[in-house]
């Protein structure tokens, strides 16, 4: 179920997000494909809220076993998710900032966290998920 309902839609997010992120002309337009996707991926985890919160608050599998709900699913699309931002720095012959691996992985728990633990960090009220999608990906 969780491949269904949370991988499979990740995946197809980050796939169009990849795609057209290629076919954009300038960086501005980049910087408002990256907020579209934080936005969109904010509204995935609202709508599978409750799915995304027990998955992660299941104890983890022991050492040597294999547990598909433990967001394992998502594990080639961090990989491809790296290796696209890093073929991206090096078409624009920059050097990367930080280890992309570690970076996605952090981007997408910031993501996460910023609806999952929403009434923690924002207990007066959130701001709209343009402003944190804006925030986010700055």
């Amino acid at each position: 179920m969780f491949d269904n309902v949370i991988s499979a839609p990740f995946n197809a997010l980050v796939e169009d997000y990849v795609a057209r992120q290629k076919e954009l002309p300038n960086e501005e337009s980049r910087v408002f494909g990256r907020r579209r996707m934080v936005g969109e991926l904010i509204k995935l985890f609202r709508e599978n809220r409750e799915l995304f919160s027990g998955a992660l608050s299941m104890p983890l599998p022991q050492e040597g076993s294999v547990s598909s709900i433990r967001l394992g699913g998502l594990e080639p699309l961090f990989i491809e998710s790296a290796r696209q931002v890093e073929l991206s720095f090096e078409a624009d012959h920059q050097k990367l900032p930080l280890n992309m691996d570690i970076g996605v992985r952090l981007a997408f728990g910031i993501i996460a966290s910023s609806e999952l633990l929403r009434d923690w960090l924002f207990p007066m009220g959130a701001p709209a998920d343009d402003t944190i999608a804006e925030t986010i990906q700055d």
